[in-house]
């Protein structure tokens, strides 16, 4: 997958998190029954297989282009390495920030959670309003 199509799906998850009406959840990726963490609905909306108690999805990493697997800000997932659960979007999420306001952070500084390609085509799109 290409980082245009990467940041496509990003565009898609970060504008559906902004709107959706699905139920919050916290501590796993989530179904629509428990509630979805960020990550979680955005495997969900993108109906890619997922362990629903699992904390995150490789695919959907990919599929985005997240730096690291709980959404670590690029400080943390190159300091710590992406096996490290601290901090990031997951992490706001489990601490009640709502979609709305993890959709906010990922429109104004892509380059914390994206892979530079993908959030240069992110941070484009929302400055301009057109398709990545």
């Amino acid at each position: 997958m290409n980082n245009k199509d990467r940041a496509e799906r990003a565009i898609n998850w970060i504008d559906s998190l902004s709107v959706t009406t699905e139920r919050q959840g916290t501590k796993e990726l989530g179904d629509p029954v428990r509630g979805f963490c960020c990550l979680g609905y955005g495997c969900y909306i993108n109906k890619l297989d997922y362990q629903a108690a699992g904390m995150y999805s490789v695919p959907f990493q990919d599929l985005v282009g997240l730096i690291g697997r709980y959404g670590l800000p690029k400080s943390l997932a190159v300091g710590l390495g992406y096996d490290k659960y601290t901090g990031g979007l997951a992490d706001d999420n489990d601490h009640g920030a709502s979609f709305s306001e993890i959709a906010t952070k990922l429109r104004t500084h892509p380059y914390r959670y994206l892979k530079a390609g993908v959030a240069k085509l992110v941070k484009d799109h929302y400055r301009t309003g057109e398709t990545a």
